[in-house]
């Protein structure tokens, strides 16, 4: 409701930053991947080579509408596949439209529903709701994304075939050289090799994407569920970083680091890095007020979190 008010009122805002978007479809693929296979259906990317090693837009706002459209086709997809392409058109400048393609088998969308899904707490049919939850309200904040954005999207569907959401969104071509020195090389490597990291966080997801990278960059990941088994898990065994998620449930992030703080002089310093979806001036105040060092957006950047972690690692 609160992305959707802002959107609507006109206080949402672009943040255009060179990103990489195989790194995104990476974390993209790590997530679904496992969502998919869960239920027995496969999850596949195509068309990532033909992509720039660097764009410039407004990352975080693409991750949400891919996700928003590939976690609804997981969602209403019970056989079969899910498939994202991706494909650019390029005008000669430093100007192109990726074309990104959503394609499932799942249960489609009626005719008639097809030109009203976009609309805030629609749902295809008055059943879906008592079968599958929801809002009504993702593909209404995908549409008011995209549009934010300079983009398009439409749908094709066919009932007991499958739906294509179809997106097309402008990005500059970003100049092909690092944001960072170190901290960009740094990612290619095993720079966490010999250090230990404490993954907080209940959502399964979140740590399956998190414990990739982590392990790819020579790191030993512990994983605790809630904020009363991260310090279990603390006081059991010494860690060089944790990365703690803000809501959790029997002890949230808050509260753990506010207890890890206090317990004794070891636990004084162990850098904390807070796992959130909310990073306003008050939320930031709050994380720092309980101890912690630093803080992290999800979904994240694989770039900006290898830099925090090989700062806090390093150089802290």
């Amino acid at each position: 409701m609160l992305d959707l008010n802002k959107l609507e009122v006109g206080k949402a805002t672009v943040d255009k930053q060179p990103f990489k978007p195989h790194d995104l479809l990476h974390v993209l693929e790590l997530m679904f991947g496992s969502l998919a296979t869960q239920k027995g259906i496969q999850f596949t990317i195509n068309g990532q080579e033909n992509l720039p090693s660097r764009i410039a837009g407004d990352e975080t706002k693409v991750n949400q509408i891919l996700t928003n459209l590939i976690s609804n086709a997981i969602k209403f997809t019970h056989q079969g596949a899910v498939q994202l392409s991706i494909h650019k058109v390029n005008d000669g400048t430093s100007q192109l439209v990726l074309v990104f393609e959503i394609t499932d088998t799942g249960i489609g969308i009626l005719p008639e529903k097809q030109s009203v899904i976009f609309d805030s707490f629609t749902q295809a049919e008055t059943s879906i709701n008592r079968q599958y939850g929801g809002t009504g309200l993702g593909l209404a904040i995908t549409k008011r994304l995209v549009d934010l954005l300079g983009g398009k999207i439409h749908v094709q569907s066919k009932v007991n075939v499958g739906s294509t959401f179809t997106v097309e969104l402008p990005f500059q071509v970003a100049e092909n050289k690092p944001t960072t020195d170190t901290n960009q090389i740094k990612t290619n490597e095993q720079f966490l090799h010999g250090k230990s990291i404490l993954i907080a966080d209940d959502n399964e997801v979140n740590v399956l994407v998190l414990k990739q990278f982590l392990l790819k960059w020579g790191a030993e990941v512990w994983i605790a569920k809630n904020g009363i088994d991260a310090l279990n898990k603390l006081y059991a065994k010494p860690v060089d970083i944790v990365l703690m998620d803000i809501q959790m449930p029997y002890k949230d992030g808050l509260e753990a680091t506010i207890e890890i703080r206090n317990a004794s002089e070891h636990w004084k310093n162990v850098p904390i890095i807070a796992l959130t979806a909310t990073a306003d001036n008050k939320a930031i105040q709050n994380y720092l007020a309980a101890g912690m060092n630093d803080y992290m957006l999800k979904p994240f950047n694989p770039d900006e979190l290898a830099a925090k972690l090989f700062k806090y690692a390093y150089t802290a």
